[in-house]
């Protein structure tokens, strides 16, 4: 069951050169079509469909004491552990990548026009040099991605926060755009689990009335992750003077207002609101294009 919020509308200006230009020139970081880097073989367990309808490997995180040689799934619900060794890993790197999930078009699997997901990757200052019981050798990080899963509701489904670990280097080999947030120096995976518990992100669910063939609200969710991570100094990332107070000035802001192609020009897309849990305060980011009315669940 779920209440109305009044939404924050924003008129949608041309931001194409505007954004494409900053993001370019930006020392925040850089965004280009990227090629796809190659990715380690794992051994799959069980498959699993995400909201893209692509069927990934299901890894199931180690339990006891024997080392793991296949990616680790670890699952952020309420006070699920997270292995010491792993909240203990010093980050070096964090990239916001918006993936590309499958065509537009449910007939044409090669439609240039492309679904989006965003998700936030985080680099480890040193790679895993041997097997552990959270994660296996060369592991260089891990992803956040907030997943889809079973309806809720006619107009809303499910979504849980997972962290995987990842060995491969540079960007998702789907990514069709990424951009480099700066992290403190000495900050650990820890911080941010601390963070996204102590604000109370999760649980938080995807719109599905938006759209009759996918999920939305996981760039609201995203950028309602960088601003926590921002204002708890784990993201150190300077303030422009157009946008007191948000990360990044517009260059991350704007950032989240584009559908991203491959082969053809970004479309101009708002953002849809995720449905977050009531006790959440959701901040309406300025230099963000909203769309639609904010529901929590209750």
């Amino acid at each position: 069951m779920f209440t109305n919020i009044d939404a924050c509308h924003l008129r949608l200006d041309d931001f194409i050169s505007l954004t494409n230009n900053a993001i370019q020139t930006s020392g925040l970081g850089s965004t280009t079509n990227l090629s796809p880097p190659p990715n380690p073989s794992t051994t799959a367990k069980m498959p699993r469909t995400l909201r893209s309808n692509k069927v990934y490997p299901d890894y199931t995180p180690s339990s006891g004491a024997n080392n793991v040689t296949i990616n680790q799934r670890y699952e952020l619900i309420d006070e699920n552990p997270i292995p010491k060794g792993l909240l203990s890993k010093v980050i070096d790197d964090c990239h916001l990548e918006f993936i590309d999930v499958g065509a537009r078009s449910d007939e044409d699997p090669n439609d240039p026009e492309r679904n989006n997901h965003a998700i936030l990757r985080f680099t480890f200052l040193r790679e895993l040099t041997k097997d552990t019981p959270y994660a296996p050798s060369a592991t260089r990080g891990v992803i956040l991605d907030l997943e889809g899963e079973l309806a809720y509701d006619e107009n809303t489904s499910e979504g849980v926060l997972r962290m995987r670990t990842f060995r491969y280097a540079g960007a998702h080999q789907d990514a069709l755009r990424q951009l480099r947030l700066r992290v403190v120096s000495g900050s650990k995976l820890g911080d941010v689990i601390n963070i996204i518990r102590d604000s109370r992100m999760i649980l938080c669910y995807f719109d599905a009335a938006a759209s009759t063939n996918y999920l939305t609200g996981c760039r609201d969710f995203v950028s309602q992750l960088i601003y926590q991570l921002h204002r708890n100094a784990f993201l150190n990332l300077p303030t422009g003077p157009d946008i007191p107070g948000y990360p990044g000035s517009t260059t991350v802001a704007q950032s989240f207002n584009w559908r991203y192609n491959r082969t053809i020009a970004n479309v101009a897309s708002p953002v849809v609101y995720a449905v977050f849990n009531p006790v959440y305060v959701h901040v309406p980011v300025p230099g963000i294009n909203y769309t639609g009315t904010r529901r929590v669940i209750i």
